[in-house]
């Protein structure tokens, strides 16, 4: 059974403990041995940081967000073979508002947006131009070579080139599979914390005995297990595969050449 229902979309706003309380924890007792409900600020900054984790796992932003002049390195070769080839920190790419060449503090170049090629979810931009830039001081070969004077026989440069881009998803309407991930890393936290408090904090079993009638009540928890651990090791397998799917969704095969 899923634990999502089957959209294709989901507004990340709607992302709420209620929300991962239903799909993620349907028949759990979320209260401790005293009737203790796990608060919703506990949800709510696990929430924050599985957002934040998968933002440094992988780069993507869930929702629009402005980022301006990201540095990248000027490299002959990948303009040589690959027409310039720009791998942005973030994805997807909703709009590249700027590309531009920069000679030490120098704004040098601003390339057109008619030369660029986006691919807006695995977040890469290429330089397609047309063989000359009118009114400036560079151009490209048909073989994707750039000609900058100023670069002259130098294979590298370091931050030659700031791109101001928007990334994110529009209107912060996510795909399922990325909700997934942040709601099954968020619920790993959650289900550590409710193991070790099942019968009461660091107690693996508990008896009751009463005018000759008794009974026990034992856990899965134990000094080295923790009392969800079957289901904190099913959330892990899923979310390691879930992982290297959106790393192959939203950043493919990343290379460089040095």
């Amino acid at each position: 059974m899923s634990p999502l229902p089957s959209l294709d979309l989901i507004n990340i706003a709607e992302v709420t403990p209620e929300f991962v309380k239903t799909h993620y924890f349907h028949g759990i007792d979320l209260t401790d041995s005293e009737g203790n409900e796990v608060p919703e600020d506990s949800f709510n900054y696990h929430l924050a940081s599985a957002k934040a984790w998968l933002r440094n796992k992988i780069g993507i932003e869930l929702e629009p967000v402005v980022i301006s002049e990201e540095p990248h390195d000027y490299r002959l070769t990948e303009f040589m073979s690959a027409y310039g080839h720009f791998n942005l920190r973030r994805s997807p790419i909703i709009e590249v508002t700027d590309l531009a060449f920069w000679y030490g503090s120098t704004r040098y170049f601003a390339f057109p947006q008619s030369w660029l090629r986006v691919h807006d979810r695995k977040g890469t931009v290429q330089i397609f131009p047309a063989p000359v830039a009118s009114g400036a001081n560079l151009a490209i070969g048909q073989d994707g070579q750039l000609i900058i004077p100023t670069l002259y026989a130098r294979a590298y440069a370091p931050q030659m080139f700031r791109i101001t881009y928007t990334a994110g998803f529009k209107e912060g309407m996510v795909p399922a599979n990325i909700i997934d991930c942040i709601c099954k890393k968020a619920s790993i936290e959650i289900f550590n914390q409710l193991g070790d408090i099942i019968v009461g904090a660091g107690i693996a079993n508990i008896s009751l005995s009463l005018d000759g009638l008794s009974q026990s009540v034992g856990t899965t928890a134990s000094a080295t297990n923790a009392g969800y651990g079957a289901r904190i090791i099913q959330y892990e397998k899923q979310l390691k595969a879930l992982v290297e799917e959106l790393r192959g969704t939203y950043k493919g095969v990343v290379m460089g050449v040095g």
